[in-house]
């Protein structure tokens, strides 16, 4: 077998015109050696095994299908957590009592010292088989692009959206808790799990948390015209007080009502000016911005039609 060709031979060779192949040599996209005058060339064998090669058919494995489908599924699923999803913290509630609890994206552990330590869940948990989350990593860590390879790893990306969703979920939760400790200070009765009964609910809580955090970040939620009028409870000798579609007290009494409003309304414009809900904005607005990063380039992996990159199930 030859070691090398003309443009001529080469030209034959791969059934491209001898123009074609001298104009390749001088852009540098074949690689040859130049000879005597300027229109001499030779051009190593291997080139045009590399180009042969690359007029082939790509034919795609269903595993790096598998992957690709994997890497756009796992983009779109990252899930932050969020002050506004009820359901989030419904388990947990206000009353932090010392435990473990496994919320949907997070794990919260309260210490008998009341330290609270929140751990989120690894990205791609719940939305592949673990072992095609190992494959993707090991894809996106040999593909040779930085922009894929920064994306793993202890330093990795990836990594660093779950350390710093863990740490805006705890922020949320002591802020959460430290109103929740004022508001238990109140000496009022307490009904924290939505009973028919008079007292302070979780929600006087949390709505007064949401807002702050809202009003943190320049939005408006509460104002006044949320407060609705004393609703009586049927058959039970009792009054509410709504803020929004919230019920916040329940009372024997209008008149109570109306402090519990009051206090509400202060709650709020205390809270709203506290450091914790600017830098829980702050925090929010980093980790948004991480995500949406982290999602772009991992629907960019998954639309590449040559998937790079390599890993123990590739065959």
């Amino acid at each position: 077998m030859r070691d090398f060709f003309t443009i001529k031979e080469f030209a034959e060779a791969s059934h491209y015109s001898e123009r074609w192949v001298r104009q390749m040599c001088i852009d540098r996209k074949i690689k040859a050696d130049k000879i005597g005058d300027a229109r001499k060339w030779l051009i190593p064998a291997s080139e045009l095994e590399g180009l042969k090669a690359e007029q082939e058919p790509y034919q795609e494995t269903s595993h790096k299908q598998k992957i690709r489908e994997v890497a756009n599924a796992i983009g779109a699923g990252i899930d932050l957590p969020s002050p506004w999803d009820k359901n989030l913290w419904e388990d947990l509630g206000v009353e932090f009592r010392p435990g473990k609890y496994f919320l949907l994206i997070s794990t919260v552990e309260i210490g008998e010292n009341e330290q609270i330590k929140v751990n989120y869940h690894a990205i791609g948990a719940g939305i592949a088989e673990p072992h095609l989350v190992k494959a993707l990593s090991s894809h996106l860590s040999t593909s040779g692009l930085s922009k894929f390879t920064e994306l793993v790893g202890d330093k990795g990306k990836l990594n660093n959206l779950v350390g710093k969703a863990g740490r805006y979920s705890q922020a949320l939760l002591i802020f959460l808790k430290l109103i929740a400790d004022e508001v238990k200070g109140y000496r009022a009765k307490e009904n924290f799990h939505d009973e028919l009964k008079p007292g302070l609910t979780k929600w006087f809580i949390m709505t007064a948390w949401n807002d702050a955090i809202q009003k943190a970040g320049g939005y408006s939620w509460i104002d006044d015209s949320c407060y609705k009028p004393p609703e009586s409870i049927p058959n039970a000798n009792l009054w509410q007080l709504r803020c929004g579609t919230y019920p916040i007290g329940i009372a024997r009494s209008r008149r109570t009502l109306k402090t519990y409003e009051k206090w509400h309304k202060n709650l709020r414009a205390k809270y709203a000016e506290h450091s914790s809900a600017k830098d829980i904005h702050a925090k929010s607005q980093d980790l948004s911005e991480i995500a949406q990063e982290i999602r772009q380039r991992l629907q960019e992996f998954g639309d590449i039609e040559r998937l790079p990159g390599h890993c123990e199930l590739c065959k």
